[in-house]
């Protein structure tokens, strides 16, 4: 099946902190940039599925419930569905699209070189009000 252009996120919470994965070296975007669990949703595939898929393939969790916390749209009209998942089985253990992964806090986040709009992706996903980030 063929990619579509848009994209689903996965925000893994634990406790107060969420799962970052690092890009690989040899990613063609943003490498060694951390993000999150995500990637495009393949034609005919639910965002829902689509997420749930990426978090499994990306980190070797199994999200059990996901919760739709809304949906972005890029200059080019291209959606990002964004999902916040706390309720998972597994532990992390990532595959070749990501070198590293570490659990943090939003107040982190600032720390790391990071893909656009983490920052807001995580406020979002822990209910932080606009303006405290």
């Amino acid at each position: 099946m063929k990619d579509t252009e848009h994209s689903v996120i996965v925000v893994v919470v634990k406790d107060i902190k969420v799962l970052a994965v690092q890009r690989s070296k040899t990613d063609y975007w943003m490498p060694l940039h951390w993000s999150m669990p995500g990637g495009h949703i393949v034609e005919g595939e639910s965002p829902y599925n689509a997420a749930k898929r990426e978090l499994q393939e990306e980190t070797g969790l199994k999200a059990n419930t996901l919760f739709y916390l809304g949906t972005k749209y890029g200059k080019d009209g291209n959606k990002l569905c964004l999902y916040r998942c706390d309720d998972y089985e597994g532990e992390v253990q990532l595959n070749f699209e990501h070198c590293d992964y570490k659990w943090v806090s939003i107040d982190e986040i600032s720390d790391l070189k990071t893909t656009p709009r983490m920052r807001e992706f995580i406020a979002l996903a822990l209910n932080i009000p606009l303006g405290y980030y």
